[in-house]
């Protein structure tokens, strides 16, 4: 039996073991790009090999998340929020799922019901919360949404 040296020992599996895997999207599996070539994104606290996920994959879960009526709390908050670790995600990732999520609720949700009428507001003013004012890009975007909220019809039942 060879005993380790204390160099040795202070290696842990886990970190032999992240380098010989290669990471792959912890929603479909895959290793490397998605179809449309988009590589990997990690801006929550997962850590590990469950820290990967294509951007296309999130989107596809928090829009199946969001039209489940029998899901409720952190279910409905996949485009805002980790389903793992429950951070909120960050960066250019949190920019990209809340565009997402608008584009989402203007393509699946009429405003004719109450149901639809939620989940525009809900997604335009978390749109809304993340435009920086700063940028001209965004203030045309955060000008459009205002308009687009504003022309809506109201709710009728």
């Amino acid at each position: 039996m060879t005993e380790l040296t204390e160099t040795e020992s202070a290696a842990s599996p886990t970190d032999n073991d992240s380098n010989d895997e290669a990471p792959c999207c912890w929603l479909c599996l895959a290793e490397g790009p998605d179809a449309s070539g988009q590589q990997f994104v990690r801006d929550c606290s997962c850590r590990g090999s469950s820290g990967y996920a294509h951007i296309s994959c999130i989107i596809g879960y928090a829009e199946s998340a969001e039209s489940d009526t029998n899901r409720v709390g952190d279910a409905r908050n996949a485009f805002i929020a980790c389903p793992n670790c429950k951070q909120l995600y960050q960066n250019e990732l949190r920019q990209d799922l809340s565009k997402a999520r608008v584009r989402f609720a203007e393509r699946d949700y009429t405003m004719d019901n109450a149901e639809g009428v939620a989940m525009h507001a809900t997604a335009v003013m978390n749109r809304m919360t993340l435009i920086d004012a700063e940028k001209q890009y965004d203030r045309i975007e955060g000008n459009n949404l205002h308009q687009t909220s504003t022309r809506t019809r109201v709710y009728q039942d």
